[in-house]
């Protein structure tokens, strides 16, 4: 026998307003939200990475992150990519990273933002950059040691 009965057996939401939620009529405010917390999300920032004959170029989209609210951590091998971002109704959150094609040095990057573009330029290693060789017309990359 249970000594326990409960207190409040109030629905949080009617079977009607629940229903409506599925049923494609949704009423305004069925489902009450907490509206001192704010909303967050994350995503992934689209990045692309191209190569010069001495650089990784790393791009991303960035936009409505400000640039103190930005971190960037890249290692010999990795760019990783990571902020918050306000879009007016929420705090987004990009978190991002990306194996690089080669071996870069890391203490020497430049990066800056342009109109919501973020570039990170990235020396190669001295030991990985690539030169160009032609063996019956088609070219072949190898790397110098």
């Amino acid at each position: 026998m249970n000594n326990y009965e409960p207190t409040h057996t109030a629905p949080i939401v009617s079977a009607s307003q629940f229903n409506n939620q599925f049923s494609g009529n949704p009423t305004p405010n069925q489902f009450p939200q907490n509206r001192c917390c704010v909303r967050s999300a994350m995503v992934q920032p689209s990045i692309d990475i191209s190569e010069t004959s001495s650089d990784v170029i790393v791009s991303a989209s960035v936009s409505n992150v400000e640039v103190e609210d930005l971190n960037l951590n890249v290692t010999d091998n990795s760019v990783t990519i990571s902020g918050m971002a306000w879009t007016g109704r929420e705090h987004i959150a990009l978190n991002r990273t990306v194996a690089l094609p080669t071996s870069v040095r890391a203490e020497l990057i430049d990066a800056n933002i342009q109109s919501g573009v973020l570039e990170i330029r990235c020396p190669k290693s001295e030991r990985m950059i690539r030169q160009r060789n032609t063996i019956n017309g088609d070219t072949v990359h190898t790397e110098q040691e």
